[in-house]
């Protein structure tokens, strides 16, 4: 569909979520996106979906690419394959989930991790392009490859950006991507030499590409070991930080509840 027609009047309050969550490992990026409407399904790259064993609604496909690098590398088209079944139907029953219902639709995607879907992008990229893109190391069992050029790498970009395209373009599904995060380096900042800008950005920092795409684009902090703190509007240690729903502050760590709170405000 090239064009689509909405009368954003008639929309309400958060009615399909594109949201980015921002933040260091183990700072509760899949905790809180498992509290967004469900039922919910995790494309789980980082292999950690059982984190989240117990909870009602959501539910996980874990891809891996196979330990013997001289297979075919397959975990990004496999996850290329769901998108194809979740654009014909969101059905949790089609999609594999024979305990589900057959009124069970996903109503939230979430991308865990950016950083390990755009390996498994890279991984398919360089095994499937060798002499264009990659530098291989080989041995008796084993290969290794790195990217020849930048080439490489905006392939990958490409790849990642597109599938999440698709996910937003599907009517009535959430999209969350969970993206980690490094120091900003200063323009003049070198390998012998880091400088760093005081800031917090993105990471990888070449997926800043995917800021213009979410309207909602919370940073979350954990300094203990409760809830974690979450930043929705910008502040001079992370300006990316936006929420289109007005939100200063999520006071508690559950996207549904903040939602609802919000359209109750605009009713």
């Amino acid at each position: 569909m090239a064009k689509e027609t909405i009368d954003l009047g008639n929309t309400p309050v958060g009615s399909e979520l594109q949201m980015l969550l921002v933040g260091a490992e183990k700072s509760g990026k899949s905790e809180l996106a498992a509290t967004a409407p469900a039922p919910i399904l995790f494309l789980d790259f980082d292999m950690r979906a059982t984190a989240l064993s117990g909870r009602k609604g959501v539910y996980a496909f874990t891809y891996r690419d196979p330990a013997n690098t001289l297979a075919v590398p397959e975990a990004f088209t496999d996850m290329l394959d769901t998108l194809t079944l979740l654009e014909k139907s969101r059905s949790l029953k089609n999609l594999g989930f024979t305990n589900a219902a057959d009124t069970d639709m996903v109503k939230t995607l979430v991308f865990d991790s950016c950083s390990t879907i755009a390996n498994a992008a890279r991984n398919y990229v360089l095994y499937n392009n060798p002499k264009e893109l990659a530098h291989v190391i080989t041995g008796p069992k084993f290969q290794f490859r790195s990217p020849r050029n930048w080439h490489g790498w905006t392939t990958e970009m490409e790849m990642v950006e597109k599938a999440i395209i698709r996910s937003l373009g599907i009517p009535g599904l959430n999209t969350i991507v969970n993206l980690h995060e490094t120091k900003e380096e200063a323009e003049d900042s070198t390998e012998e030499a880091p400088k760093y800008t005081g800031q917090i950005t993105v990471f990888p920092v070449r997926y800043r590409i995917l800021l213009k795409y979410f309207n909602e684009v919370w940073r979350l902090t954990r300094p203990g070991a409760g809830p974690p703190i979450i930043q929705c509007n910008p502040d001079g240690v992370f300006t990316k930080a936006s929420s289109s729903l007005r939100i200063l502050t999520a006071k508690e760590a559950n996207i549904s509840k903040v939602v609802e709170a919000q359209r109750a405000t605009k009713a």
